[in-house]
């Protein structure tokens, strides 16, 4: 329940140790780090990449091209210009859910919450190609809307509790 709310602590912390311009900004960072890592290993190379001065190197476990997003939103780009809701929804909604772990308007749905929702370890080719088709993540999203109203909870709270479970059984 509380797993957000965590998650924006470790942004806060991020932020204020460190002195970026927000927990917006540190929330980005940590967003951005995320693709195919676990989250343990996210915080680490977050913290990392925060940690740096400009014009330093930093081996993050994640691809590439994501670490100079992560520098830029350190170094103050808004999040918004380095993680598009279009192209990069579950970045997206990673980011957004660690920002305001109480909005309910966004659920964050990776391989362990699609799973959850066929019950069955997807293939990476079926991930991908249900998730690619138009409008498919807006429709898991409100499936898990749809489910923590029912249970009067936030999506990211039911979403957070799905991975959870589903990692520990399937990991």
């Amino acid at each position: 329940m509380l797993w957000y709310e965590k998650a924006h602590c470790i942004a806060g912390d991020l932020s204020d140790r460190f002195f970026l311009a927000s927990v917006s900004h540190a929330a980005g960072v940590i967003a951005v780090l995320s693709p195919a890592v676990q989250w343990e290993v996210n915080c680490r190379d977050a913290e990392s990449v925060c940690a740096a001065r400009k014009g330093d190197d930093v081996t993050v476990s994640t691809y590439g091209q994501f670490r100079e997003k992560a520098y830029a939103i350190r170094d103050g780009d808004d999040p918004i210009k380095w993680i598009n809701p279009r192209t990069a929804p579950k970045t997206y909604a990673f980011w957004k859910c660690i920002k305001e772990p109480d909005n309910a308007a966004h659920v964050t749905i990776d391989r362990h919450a699609l799973a959850a929702c066929f019950g069955r370890l997807l293939t990476d080719r079926e991930r991908s190609n249900t998730l690619k088709r138009v409008g498919m993540y807006n429709h898991f999203s409100q499936v898990y809307k749809d489910a923590a109203s029912v249970v009067g909870i936030l999506p990211s709270q039911l979403q957070a509790i799905c991975w959870i479970e589903w990692r520990l059984k399937h990991a």
